[in-house]
Order: structure tokens, then sequence, then C-alpha cells
């Protein structure tokens, strides 16, 4: 195609700015937005870069509901070599063209507009190489190729195989906004990302990556795809991400093969995770107070990086980073963090446990919620206030900070770059953390983030700052486990069963029995609540441990329990219901259940150690629930004190079951919310203590109230 003729075409496609927009959706809004980009850029002031981005938008339109008018206005001019002949127009003025001139009358009918999509309905990810048409085919060294990306119908040659759908009634209707990331330590990649949109009818655009192959052997390719934060179309290249909705590896035969090629399950593509459906991405907060100043991802990928993506300090961060832990090297700061903070607990029982349950319940009654964690407003009296600066003091506490601060430098090291942009955060931001075993070597199979402390513990005369514990000072998603495409839904509150487990040991001198008994009494009025045993039951363990492996209620969004437990070095959980030790009063973890989860519910273990675990251990029974479906997991690092864990229970209750607010909360922001009161009501650190798993946006709502929410 000559340049006269796309100037031609160009002209047509500004003029026709509302049927385009009609006809493609956002997509048009896209390509037009990433060509005016491109020409205004410095690097496209050459004739050379206007035409290759004109190109890139001809392409584009061909491949979306628009295509048969496009072809239309290419047939006319090619058949009436005048219509585009000496014809010439200036960049410059294309974004003002369907003002200046009024948009014509069409001489093409567009297919008439069909919303309407078949169920089971699949848009394909593709991705390929024209090289690599044929099995056995392979890349040589040292050499150039293009790799196209494509969501929408299937292409020949497709490099992924295995599950590759996106469904097209998971897609908003605007369509989804991606941010795609290929990052690659075995081949080189000039322009690493893009933005994309996937329409919910028809393709994408196709975008094309050139790749620079180094060394004969197996390359690999991390492929990260994000939300993008915000839709202006005007700067949506340059928008932050929101969150990591897929990752995926693809791995490439560089040089001859020097055997037989193993084919791994799932094809070339393989560690593919899928974190939510597509419909429920990108949710807005239902209140101000629930909204944090920021996000930022963290996203493990392997070989010593991280992909780092979001915001700091106001501005847009994107880029892979330097991560540098090993499990050695954090082996041991692990285990000092955790030993101090049992040390803290056990000499400061008193200050932990100082919540009287009338007065906790009338000021959560009565809550005024935050909306700046950088200027809290602090309500404890006078007593908890004198307790709290004690506490800081302590020798406990400091030793605390210091190997809170030694793990903080360990993970984010002074001048590092991405030292620099924790240091940006303020108080509040959200942190996504993803590090999940599959496709990141050096895997640490628990952290407790929340103890880490951020500022240098140099003055031993200083107080110890509660809200310097990242725990207290940011809101945390910390995803360890890959659960695929987890809807974020776990059923209406006033239909959905939460099973709740609880300690029947009956001596009234017992603490546990009289916490146990406390939280009873306060869910007596609330639907759906399950309690086990029931009362009057003959045989309290069988009732249990049914609930355990095969849940009778259903739909089921939640199971606690609260009781007394020990997990030997993480492996080796026991779970203590009763007064004795006799097996009549124990669930051993061969008795905790094998089967799936069908309803998939959040588990709250409420109980001693239920998370914590050593760098090189996973704590046994958090993995057997999420082998067995659940979505997401909330356990302790140490041995919370009892009437502490109780009242930290009952307060998450109200805010995640919609008591203090009737919006849906998603559960890791209640578990912030829980922390965050304490703090401010009786400046209680002890929600430091509890570690929340996996799904931060995990729902007690229908999936309709979410469609609500984004509909805001």
């Amino acid at each position: 195609m000559d340049n006269e003729l796309k100037i031609y075409l160009i002209q047509n496609l500004f003029r026709f700015d509302k049927v385009l927009n009609k006809l493609t959706g956002s997509t048009w809004t896209y390509l037009r937005s990433r060509f005016l980009d491109r020409i205004k850029s410095p690097e496209s002031n050459e004739e050379l870069g206007r035409w290759s981005a004109t190109d890139e938008l001809i392409a584009g339109l061909l491949e979306t509901e628009a295509a048969p008018l496009v072809r239309h206005w290419l047939n006319q001019a090619y058949n009436n070599e005048a219509a585009y002949r000496g014809i010439r127009i200036e960049f410059e003025n294309l974004e003002k063209m369907n003002d200046i001139v009024p948009e014509p009358e069409l001489e093409y009918a567009p297919p008439a507009e069909n919303n309407a999509i078949p169920p089971g309905s699949e848009k394909t990810i593709n991705a390929w190489i024209p090289e690599l048409a044929t099995p056995g085919d392979y890349l040589q060294p040292a050499h150039t190729y293009t790799l196209y990306f494509k969501v929408g119908d299937a292409v020949d040659h497709n490099l992924l195989t295995g599950d590759t759908g996106v469904a097209a009634l998971d897609i908003p209707n605007e369509g989804l906004w991606l941010k795609c990331v290929v990052y690659s330590s075995t081949v080189e990649i000039p322009t690493p990302e893009f933005t994309l949109l996937v329409p919910k009818n028809g393709n994408s655009v196709t975008v094309s990556l050139p790749i620079i192959t180094r060394l004969a052997g197996e390359a690999q390719l991390e492929v990260l795809l994000f939300t993008i934060a915000q839709n202006d179309s005007l700067s949506v290249e340059n928008a932050p991400v929101k969150e990591l909705y897929r990752k995926f590896q693809l791995r490439l035969q560089v040089g001859k093969p020097t055997g037989q090629i193993e084919e791994a399950e799932g094809g070339l593509i393989r560690n593919d995770w899928v974190k939510s459906p597509a419909s429920q991405l990108n949710l807005p907060y239902p209140h101000e107070w629930t909204t944090p100043p920021g996000e930022l991802n963290i996203v493990v990928i392997g070989g010593g990086k991280a992909y780092v993506s979001g915001t700091s300090g106001g501005k847009a961060v994107n880029k892979p980073m330097d991560w540098p832990v090993a499990p050695a090297q954090v082996a041991g700061l692990i285990e000092n963090v955790v030993a101090s903070a049992e040390k803290f607990r056990a000499k400061w029982d008193n200050y932990l446990n100082d919540l009287d349950a009338t007065e906790t319940m009338d000021r959560l009654r009565n809550f005024q919620p935050e909306y700046d964690w950088s200027y809290l407003n602090f309500r404890s009296d006078q007593s908890h206030e004198q307790a709290w600066v004690s506490a800081a003091q302590s020798p406990e506490l400091k030793a605390l900070a210091f190997d809170g601060y030694l793990l903080y430098e360990t993970f984010f090291p002074s001048g590092s770059e991405i030292r620099g942009v924790m240091d940006e955060l303020v108080a509040g931001h959200r942190i996504n953390i993803s590090w999940v075993p599959s496709g990141s070597d050096g895997f640490i199979p628990h952290v407790p983030w929340g103890l880490f402390y951020t500022q240098i513990p140099i003055d031993s005369t200083k107080a110890v700052d509660g809200g310097s514990f990242i725990g207290l000072r940011y809101r945390i998603e910390y995803t360890s486990h890959v659960v695929q495409a987890a809807p974020r839904t776990l059923g209406k509150v006033e239909s959905t069963y939460s099973a709740n487990l609880f300690y029947w040991g009956n001596n009234t001198s017992d603490p546990t029995y009289i916490e146990a008994s406390w939280q009873q009494q306060q869910l007596a009025n609330w639907q759906q609540q399950l309690i086990i045993p029931g009362a009057g039951s003959t045989n309290a363990k069988k009732e249990l441990v049914s609930m355990l492996n095969q849940p009778a209620a259903s739909p089921l969004g939640m199971i606690y329990f609260f009781c007394q437990c020990s997990v030997g070095d993480g492996n080796n959980p026991v779970l203590r219901f009763g007064s004795t030790s006799d097996a009549a009063d124990v669930v051993n973890r061969m008795e905790l259940g094998i089967l799936p989860l069908q309803d998939r519910p959040l588990i709250f273990a409420n109980a001693c150690t239920t998370s914590t675990a050593d760098a090189y251990m996973a704590n046994e029974l958090e993995t057997s629930f999420f082998r067995r479906g659940c979505r997401a997991y909330l356990g302790t690092e140490i041995k919370v004190p009892i009437r502490f864990a109780s009242r930290f229970a009952c307060i998450f209750y109200n805010f995640f079951f919609r008591k203090v607010d009737t919006s849906p909360m998603a559960a890791g922001e209640a578990v912030a919310q829980t922390r965050l009161w304490l703090w401010t009501q009786y400046q209680n650190i002890g929600g430091l203590f509890y570690t929340y798993i996996n799904q931060y946006e995990l729902f007690m709502a229908a999936p309709e109230e979410l469609k609500n929410i984004k509909n805001q």
C-alpha cells in the first residue's frame, strides 16, 4: 500500500470516529490513542516512524468488526485512483478532523450490532513465531525473530497450548485493558512491554515483539498480564498497572536439540496461573476509608528478579528489579523474628489481653473510620496508652523491631532500586506480593511480612514505633499458593453458611472454654452461622471431623476454628478441641481431610502458630487446606494470647460479615481494618501476629453485588 493511499484511509478513519467507536467499542479508542501518541513522540518525527504507526493502526482495525468498512474504503480507493492521488494531510490536525469536517453519510452499511455471546464462548491467548510452524522447528542462535501476540480467534501454530482461553462472558462490556510484560534472562527483548485491549466481541490487535536469541539451549520467557488502573484513552500507554491477572512461562528451543525434547504437560506453556476471573478484576473500593492511596505489585519471577509495578511516591513504577533473597540467607532471620515475637507475647500477655468484652463491642458499634493512615486518630484511654508506652520501651519489643528491620533490610537492601520504591510508599498503601513455588527459584514457603520493621533501630533509648511495622503501616496481600481462577465471591451473606468449630472443653476456669463460649454468644443471632459441635452433641469429635472432611452445609463461605494447636516444625499439625490430650479431644493431620472442599471456602485457623514455618518447610496445616482448594487462609505467626485471639476474631467477623458497614468488604481489607482498629482504639499491636494468605479481595457477597460495585 503506497503512502498516498494510507493518507486517504487515515482521513476516512478520523472522519468516521463515531462509526468506528460503535463498531469496535474501546478498540478504536485504543488504536486511535496509540497512533496519536506515536506520531507525536519525538522518536516519530521522521516520515518512516509515521508510516509505521499508520500501518499498525490499519492492521489493528482489520482485525475488528470494522474490517469490512476498512476494506470497503480500500476497494473504493483502488477503483478510483483520483480519490486519493495527490492528497496531503497535516498529522497534527488529525485529532480535530472529526470536529472540523462533518461526518459523512455511510456508503457502506456496517453489520448489525450484536452483543450476544454464545455460552461457553472463549477467546484464545495466541503467541506465535512464524519460523516455528511445525513440530521439531527450532530457532537459530544469535538471530532476530518476531513474536506475535493476539487474544481472540485461535491462530495456526499457536505456541501456547493447554488452558489458553479467556471466557468472553468474563470480559467487561468496555473490554479488558492489559499491560503485558515479557521478561527473559535467556533472550533479548528490546521492547518487553505493551498494552493490549481485549474486546468483548472480536479480536484484539496483533502485537509484534522482536526477540534476539543468544546461545543454543532452552530459552524461557516469563509472561505477566496485568490490568491497567484507568481507562484514560489519552494516557493508557503510561497508566499504572492495577493487579496481576495471569502469569505463565513460554519455553523455546534455540539451536538444534542434541536429543529428544521432552514435551512438558501443556506443551510450550507451563506454570500457567490465572489469579481471578476477568469479570471480577479492577474492582473499585466501596468507600473512601477502604481505598488505599496507591497499590504496588511485587511479582517474583525467578532468576533473582521481581517485577515491580503500580505506584510509589505518586509516580508509576513498571520494571523488573533485583530480588536478592535466598532461603539460606533469611532462614535464621525468620526464625529470629518469630522467636522475638513469641518472647514479647510471653512477657506482655496482659497488655495484649487487656480488651474488656463489653467495652470492646460498645466501641465497635460506634465505629469511626480512619481516612488517612498517615494521620491516625488514637482514641485509647489513659490506661491503655500507658501500657503501650511501657511495651514500646521494653527490651522484648526492641528485639522484635531489630529482627524485623534485619528482614526488611535483607529483602529490600539499602541503596537498591526496590528499596527506593518501598521507602516512597505512604501509610495505608496496598502492597500485593506474589511469590509462588512454580517458576520462581529460591521460593520460601512463608514470610512473616507483617513483622518487618521499616525504621533503622539505631537508638537503643528510643521507643519502638508500632506504626513502623509493615503490618500496621500498609495493607498487605501475600499470595504464596497457586489457586486457579478463584472467584472473588463466597456467596450472599444472607444465605451462605459459615462453619464455626469451637473448643468444647467444659471447665469453667479454662480461658479457652470461656472465650469459645463468649464467641458463640456473639454469633447466636447471626444468620447462617453453624456452631460445631452443636448443643447436646453426643459425639463432638465425630461431628467436627465430619465437617472438616466433607462439609454437609452448602454454600459454605468460611470454616473457622478456635482451639489449641501445635504444628511441630510446621509439618505435623495437631488440633486440640478438648481439655485433655486424649484421642477423643484431638484432631491429628490424618483426620483433617483430604477431599476437595467443593465451595472453596476461606479458612480462619484461630489457634497457635497455624501459619508459621521456617524458610525450608511449609506449614502443613495451611498447605493441606490449599491442597483441598481453599481460596484464602488466615492464620497466626505465634502463640496468640487466648482473650486477644477471641476479640480479634469477633472484630474481624463484624467487618467481614458486614455488621460494621453493610457494603461488601474484602477479607484482606477486613484483616487490615481489624489490625488498625485495635491499634487506634487500644494501641494494641497484637494484630501483627495474624497473617492473611492469598486472595485479598474475597467477599461475603453474591456475584451481582460485585457487578453493582463495578457499575457505580
